[in-house]
């Protein structure tokens, strides 16, 4: 459709010579599922057939025929073959053969009357045409839609600002922006300017133009780069009014000013049996507004959002968009980057959730690993290194400090346990770094709870010193445990109950979590302290290394 071919101008591609794979894999992504019909001309020179039987499942072709444009040969038997497909296709009853209106009919008319002398008319005249011709009130609105459906115009009735422009001949529009992103602006790198536009307009747009049907000052201008931007065709540059850029003509590189840290990033991403560069183009369109200094090439983005960063890039020869993500809280930036971005560009795309190596930097299937890890499984498989790979490498949390992060809930009537397990901990960093945090390390001044929140949000383990006073605790149970429980449940953070005295702890949701010491029994009962302190933290070590890669070589 002409929105199709406005949202994938692509017209780098012009000087490349392509495959029958490439232009059916173009049509299988922008035709939602519609039949296909090959056709090969020139019969006349006896060109060698196609093999047919390597497109017909794979890309829903329904047909071959071989034609000639030069001498009309057979040109009847695929009209034959295209009415076949019109009363074979239900999805086609609404669009070939309509019974339309008579007063439908004639908006129609006057509108392909119209076309053929000026390219677009106010929203405004339209409805006058449609008033003149006697359609009720919601009918304008209804038929716009229905002629923007099978390419007889262009009308976006939703859209507040490209709602005032109802363009008469699609063809024109898309013209218009191959003349607006021509040599000049792929020479720029993309970049042009409204300016550049508004010459341009006034260069084509024929001065017979009847005034009444057009827009004052450089309004149309306006709309018509609303256009563009609305097909994810160019954005604006933040911070400079009257700037756009073009993103399939930027720069083919990374900029070298680039660094780039990612052995500690959270790496994923999304593979394509046919991976088109309008994905990416789209992508740093919905994206540009957070790029620091405008960090964008032909293939990629750095991104920052809330004080995480995220590389994205497109790899073609591997077919794969791969995207790393650094921070301290990197959840909300991928979760944007995956809900506002990706779901929307790769709509209609056949797009898989992949996760990569962090030995060879082969794909992973996400849901595959992330089932296993579920299911409590430490390693997933990767075919790429023929090796078994510990998940918590594979699903790092992106923080540039991957030091494991150990939050100690407990009452103060426990302190002195609080104090021993502290001590405990702290002697792991003879192995490798933990970060151990407790309330009384929030300094003086500082907010108790603000603290204790930011910190819950940031732990990798949340230990629970249990007794009697910790169940008590409306604190704890209202804010501690609740947080940590949400966080837990989401497979962000591990929580670790650690029975010290005798109570009803079986009776509340801890019972439900694998408690220490073993079998739940209270550090206190221990005729040896030691020994159940060294039980609970040879217990924590093996989570530190199943799940953080703690302490490895």
């Amino acid at each position: 459709t002409q929105e199709d071919a406005l949202l994938h101008p692509d017209r780098d591609d012009h000087d490349r010579n392509f495959t029958h794979e490439y232009w059916l894999q173009n049509v299988k992504m922008l035709s939602a599922g519609s039949p296909v019909l090959m056709v090969q001309n020139k019969a006349e020179t006896g060109r060698e057939p196609l093999n047919q039987q390597a497109f017909v499942p794979k890309f829903n072709v329904r047909d071959f025929v071989e034609v000639s444009a030069a001498t009309g040969l057979d040109i009847g038997r695929l009209q034959e073959k295209l009415l076949e497909q019109y009363h074979a296709a239900p999805g086609l009853k609404d669009l070939i053969g309509y019974d339309l209106p008579a007063n439908w009919i004639a908006v129609r008319k006057e509108l392909e009357a119209l076309a053929a002398k000026q390219p677009y008319i106010k929203y405004d005249a339209y409805l006058d045409i449609c008033q003149k011709h006697e359609l009720s009130a919601d009918a304008p609105e209804k038929l716009s839609a229905f002629l923007t459906e099978i390419g007889v115009l262009l009308h976006f009735p939703q859209h507040r600002t490209l709602r005032e422009m109802v363009i008469l001949n699609p063809v024109w529009a898309t013209e218009m922006i191959y003349r607006v992103l021509n040599k000049e602006v792929e020479n720029n790198g993309g970049a042009f300017t409204d300016q550049q536009l508004r010459d341009e307009w006034s260069a084509t747009i024929p001065q017979q133009f009847d005034n009444k049907f057009r827009f004052r000052n450089d309004q149309e201008v306006d709309i018509f780069l609303e256009l563009m931007r609305n097909f994810e065709i160019c954005f604006a540059v933040p911070g400079k009014p009257g700037a756009y850029i073009a993103p399939q003509f930027l720069p083919d590189h990374r900029p070298d000013s680039l660094v780039w840290e990612s052995s500690n990033a959270f790496r994923f991403g999304f593979a394509y049996p046919f991976l088109h560069r309008g994905i990416i183009a789209r992508a740093i369109v919905r994206l540009s507004e957070y790029a620091p200094d405008g960090t964008y090439w032909r293939s990629g983005i750095l991104i920052e959002k809330s004080g995480n960063q995220a590389l994205i890039q497109a790899d073609y020869n591997k077919k794969e968009i791969r995207i790393e993500v650094t921070g301290d809280q990197t959840a909300g930036l991928c979760e944007f980057v995956i809900d506002q971005v990706f779901e929307v560009v790769n709509q209609d795309m056949e797009a898989r959730p992949i996760l990569f190596c962090p030995n060879c930097n082969a794909a992973l299937d996400r849901a595959a690993v992330e089932k296993l890890r579920a299911e409590g499984e430490e390693k997933a498989w990767c075919a790429g290194c023929n090796n078994q790979v510990p998940i918590s490498k594979i699903c790092r949390s992106g923080k540039i400090d991957t030091m494991p992060k150990i939050f100690i809930s407990y009452a103060h009537e426990d302190r002195d346990h609080k104090n021993d397990l502290f001590k405990w901990l702290n002697a792991l960093n003879w192995k490798d770094k933990v970060d151990i945090w407790e309330d009384e390390q929030i300094g003086a001044g500082a907010e108790l709870d603000k603290a204790v929140k930011e910190q819950l949000a940031a732990a990798d383990i949340i230990v629970l010193l249990v007794s009697i006073d910790f169940l008590a605790s409306k604190y704890i149970k209202e804010v501690e445990f609740v947080r940590a429980m949400e966080r837990h449940d989401k497979n962000e953070a591990l929580i670790i109950p650690v029975i010290l005295r005798e109570c009803f702890w079986q009776m509340t949701p801890i019972g439900k979590l694998l408690c220490l010491p073993k079998d739940g029994t209270p550090v206190e009962d221990y005729p040896k302290k030691d020994k159940a302190w060294n039980e609970v933290i040879g217990k924590i070590t093996e989570q530190l290394k199943a799940k953080f890669g703690w302490g490895d070589e």
